[in-house]
C-alpha cells in the first residue's frame, strides 16, 4: 500500500506489514491529485487520479480518503 502518513504507515508495521521504503517522490507543483478511497466491504483501497471515477466509487459505497499525493502524467 502506498500512504504519504508516516502515523499510518508505523501502525500497519505495528500489526505485521512489511515496511518497503520510499517508493517515489511527488510534487505538489502543478501536479494532478491522486485520490485514495477505501471500500469498507471488500477491505480494499484504490487511487486514482480520474474525478469521474472517484466521486462514482463515493457513490457507490466507497469512503473517501481524500488527495494522497500529487503526480506529474508524462505523455
Amino acid at each position: 500500500m502506498y500512504t504519504a502518513s508516516a502515523v499510518e504507515r508505523d501502525a500497519l508495521v505495528s500489526i505485521g506489514w512489511q515496511a518497503e521504503g520510499i517508493a517515489f517522490y511527488s510534487d505538489d507543483n502543478q501536479a494532478t491529485p491522486v485520490y485514495r478511497l477505501y471500500n469498507p466491504n471488500s477491505y480494499d483501497h484504490m487511487f486514482t487520479a480520474n474525478i469521474d471515477e472517484y466521486y462514482c466509487l463515493i457513490q457507490n459505497g466507497w469512503n473517501n480518503e481524500g488527495i494522497d499525493f500529487y503526480a506529474k502524467r508524462k505523455f
